[in-house]
C-alpha cells in the first residue's frame, strides 16, 4: 500500500501486517483509528492501528475484495467475490450476518466487487450482473439500477463505486474508461471521461474514493491516481 500525506508531503509504502507480507492488497477502508486491508490472495482482512500495527484477522472468506465502514453503527462491510455474497462485521470482528447468493434476482449477487457506505446505504457493485444494489443498514434490499450495454447509463464491467457529500452516485466503468453519475433513485446524470493517458482520459478505471468533495480515480492501466472536484451548485 502507498500512503501519501499531503499537507506533510511525505509518502511511505506499507508492505505487511505484522509479520504477514501482503501479498494481493486490493481494498482499503479506514473506520476511526483503525485501517481494514482486504489481500484476495491470502484470503483475509487484516485490521491495523494507526500506528500500522496489526489488531486483528478477519478469516473464512474466497475472495475477499472491496471494504466498506459505517461509522455509525462501527460495521465492517466485506465483498467476497467467489462466494457471491457480502459479510458484515461489527466493531470486534464478529460475524453479525451475510448478504447475498449466487443469483440474478434482487438480493443475489454475480461476483460482486466494489462498496460503498453512505446516508445509511450500502451500495454493492454486482459485476457481472451488471447492475447496482443498494441496501439499508440492516442487509434489506431497497434498489436496484443499471444493465449491461456501452450506452449513458449502462455498464461494461463495472468497479469503482462511491458517493459524494450530495448524495450523488459515481460508478467507475472500467471497460468503457468513463465515470458514470447517478442520483439516489439511479437516475443517469451525467458521465466524464474518454480512452486514453491524457489528463481526464482513462485506460481501465477500477477504485473510486472520496474525500472533501475530491474525487479518486485508480487509473489502472495509466498507472496513476486522477483526482476530480465535485462542483456544488453554490461553488
Amino acid at each position: 500500500m502507498h500512503l501519501f500525506e499531503i499537507q506533510q508531503k511525505t509518502y511511505q509504502q506499507i508492505d505487511r501486517a505484522g509479520k504477514q507480507l501482503f501479498a494481493s492488497p486490493i481494498g482499503v477502508a479506514l473506520g476511526g483509528d483503525k485501517l481494514f486491508v482486504a489481500d484476495s490472495n491470502l484470503n483475509k482482512v487484516f485490521v491495523l492501528d494507526s500506528n500500522f500495527e496489526m489488531l486483528q484477522v478477519l478469516e473464512d472468506f474466497q475472495r475477499p475484495t472491496s471494504l466498506a465502514f459505517d461509522p455509525v453503527r462501527q460495521r465492517l462491510y466485506v465483498t467476497d467475490t467467489l462466494a457471491h455474497e457480502v459479510h458484515v462485521f461489527d466493531q470486534d470482528g464478529g460475524l453479525l450476518f451475510k448478504i447475498g447468493k449466487r443469483g440474478e434476482q434482487d438480493r443475489q449477487f454475480n461476483y460482486p466487487s466494489h462498496l460503498a457506505f453512505a446516508n445509511d446505504r450500502l451500495f454493492v457493485n454486482d459485476t457481472m450482473n451488471f447492475r447496482i444494489q443498494v441496501f439499508d443498514a440492516a442487509g434489506q434490499h431497497l434498489n436496484t439500477f443499471g444493465k449491461h450495454g456501452d450506452a449513458s447509463g449502462f455498464f461494461t464491467q463495472s468497479k469503482g463505486v462511491v458517493v459524494d457529500s450530495d448524495g450523488h452516485v459515481y460508478i467507475a466503468d472500467a471497460l468503457a474508461n468513463r465515470v458514470q453519475i447517478f442520483d439516489q433513485n439511479g437516475s443517469f446524470l451525467l458521465e466524464f471521461g474518454s480512452g486514453g493517458d491524457a489528463p481526464g482520459a482513462f485506460h481501465m478505471p477500477s477504485g473510486l474514493a472520496t474525500w472533501n468533495d475530491k474525487i479518486y480515480v485508480a487509473d489502472s492501466y495509466n498507472q496513476r491516481i486522477q483526482i476530480f472536484r465535485y462542483l456544488k451548485a453554490s461553488d
